[in-house]
């Protein structure tokens, strides 16, 4: 394969759009010659598997199994089919998909013509699809016929007479073409396409600094922003993840992902593969049961998902059912690891975990490599990965010394190009020489490795004290009869903010103020930082990817009233 450099114009072209603010093409060439680029792009490394692999599993769906020479075929297939309606490199397809084969394969074809896939949460209805379309000036989507019983075929059907949207593609539909929707294996099964995928790559520089992917933040705090990786960016830091950390071995690895395909997480598992010429077992819909079975039946050695994930998993009643010997590593991230989780995890499976921290911009930032010492898990979210740099800054957006707490920033191969039509907040978000604030904060200790506080937006003030909740979430993890806990701040006339301990107890417990007020005394806490406010739940408000809704859990706390049952007031 030719490894294709990123040119002095092509990046000049990408900054005059808003882009990779304070990335030099010095620096560039650094990450092509350390090998954190590949210059290699996801369909290149795909095609390297199929020669080296070809009759390996590729995509374990129930109970089919498409070999890397059956997926080679279909992708080689569905992309000639696509260029036959008129795709092209550039053009935006959204994905509105569950974890299936098909979302593998169109992964592959898009970018074998150089398009870009917008993954799409399968939760969205109307109003928040018809925006994405829009915005994203989306060529297609791509749905399922019916999950859980709602209708995505009728709904697009119905916002056909409102958003414009050139096709309609649906899986798991064998009715021919209607009202404009066709199945997209129709697109694969047409005839006569391959001289015009030919025809069309001799006429087209598709390469590793192309962008591949077009996805949005969660939206925990504020509305989503669209961000933008190309091959390299993305595949460089994965290949990091399989082969530094995972220490995947090529052609053996058995991979499930918790986490849906549309989120940049579980998006992952296909470059896994591809990337390793290893086997995707895939679940429509996260199901901790149901994965519990796979791990057994398909001998599978990694999985992959956040913390709520995992914490389903371990408390399924039927869990010390299962045969877990094939479960080699566990790999978490997406938002903060309560502590407690870390013991468990290893404890109950006999896998080795490995965290890692980082956001949908940077992909992974730092890690805690698996083997590293419980004390190294419990208290830091690990060191940098090959090709990133951290950075603690102050307000003025200078370096702070080791040990003192700041914002971090990153640098590095996996900078994200920046936010979709969003310059404004690109430039907000990256410093002059080209740091990405990335809204956390925490330290560096004497070691390098990174010990977090939390999100800048989640700091409690109460009466001029700065408390970031992730601390007191931390240690309330290891409370016996705690299951989840998230910390918000509640307004207070008198002290600006007091601290609030919502708790999600464990099967058949009961929680109360005064069982938390001690806990946290004997384990040394102040008395400023101690929850004044417990309030015992059953479900914490959710993003569509697992992350607790700050905002919306405050709005909650509030609305329920703060009652002498549940407050105490601490001078």
């Amino acid at each position: 394969m030719i490894k294709k450099s990123i040119s002095a114009q092509q990046l000049a072209a990408y900054q005059a759009n808003g882009y990779w603010k304070g990335m030099t093409l010095e620096m560039c060439r650094g990450y092509e010659a350390q090998g954190h680029w590949p210059g290699i792009t996801l369909h290149q490394f795909f095609d390297a598997s199929v020669d080296n692999f070809p009759d390996n599993a590729f995509v374990i769906h129930g109970d089919k199994k498409y070999t890397y020479r059956m997926a080679a075929d279909i992708t080689g297939r569905l992309a000639a089919g696509l260029v036959t309606l008129g795709f092209k490199k550039g053009d935006v397809v959204c994905a509105l998909l569950h974890n299936c084969p098909e979302m593998v394969f169109l992964q592959i074809a898009l970018s074998r013509i150089g398009a870009i896939i917008q993954p799409i949460h399968l939760v969205y209805r109307e109003h928040e699809i018809s925006k994405r379309i829009a915005f994203c000036e989306a060529k297609a989507i791509v749905i399922p016929d019916q999950i859980k019983g709602f209708d995505y075929v009728r709904m697009m059907q119905g916002l056909r007479q409102t958003v414009s949207v050139e096709h309609i593609f649906v899986v798991g539909e064998n009715r021919p073409a209607e009202d404009g929707i066709r199945t997209l294996q129709s697109v694969w099964e047409m005839e006569k396409t391959s001289d015009a995928l030919q025809q069309y790559l001799d006429g087209v520089d598709i390469n590793a600094n192309d962008i591949l992917l077009l996805n949005f933040t969660s939206g925990t705090e504020t509305a989503p922003k669209g961000f933008l990786h190309t091959h390299n960016t993305i595949l460089g830091n994965t290949r990091t993840a399989a082969r530094d950390i995972c220490r995947f071995e090529d052609g053996k690895a058995v991979m499930l992902s918790f986490s849906p395909m549309t989120h940049t997480f579980g998006h992952m598992i296909t470059y896994f593969a591809c990337l390793t010429g290893g086997a995707t077992v895939l679940v429509d819909i996260y199901d901790p049961g149901k994965g519990l079975e796979l791990i057994e039946k398909e001998k599978i050695c990694f999985v992959q998902g956040t913390p709520t994930h995992f914490l389903r998993f371990l408390d399924h009643e039927n869990f010390d059912d299962f045969d877990l010997a094939s479960l080699k590593i566990l790999a978490t991230g997406g938002s903060a690891i309560p502590p407690a989780m870390v013991q468990r995890l290893e404890s109950r499976t006999g896998a080795k975990l490995t965290v890692w921290f980082g956001m949908g911009e940077d992909i992974i930032h730092t890690a805690v490599y698996p083997g590293e010492a419980e004390k190294t898990f419990l208290e830091t979210v690990g060191k940098t990965v090959p090709g990133a740099q951290i950075a603690i800054l102050d307000g003025n957006h200078v370096p702070l010394p080791t040990g003192q707490v700041g914002e971090i920033a990153f640098r590095g191969a996996a900078m994200f190009l920046g936010y979709f039509k969003n310059p404004e907040k690109t430039a907000d978000t990256r410093t002059v020489d080209g740091w990405l604030l990335t809204g956390d904060t925490g330290y560096l200790d004497d070691v390098g490795y990174l010990r977090l506080y939390g999100r800048k937006k989640d700091m409690i003030n109460r009466g001029g004290s700065k408390i970031f909740p992730l601390t007191i979430e931390n240690a309330l993890s290891f409370h016996p009869k705690i299951n989840t806990v998230s910390v918000v701040g509640v307004p207070d006339s008198a002290l600006g903010e007091r601290v609030c301990a919502c708790v999600i107890p464990k099967k058949g417990a009961t929680v109360t103020l005064e069982e938390i007020l001690d806990y946290m005394q004997a384990k040394g806490f102040s008395r400023y930082e101690t929850p004044e406010i417990v309030e015992v739940m059953n479900e914490f408000p959710l993003t569509p990817t697992g992350k607790v809704k700050k905002d919306l859990l405050q709005q909650k706390v509030v609305a329920n009233g703060i009652t002498e049952q549940n407050t105490v007031r601490m001078r």
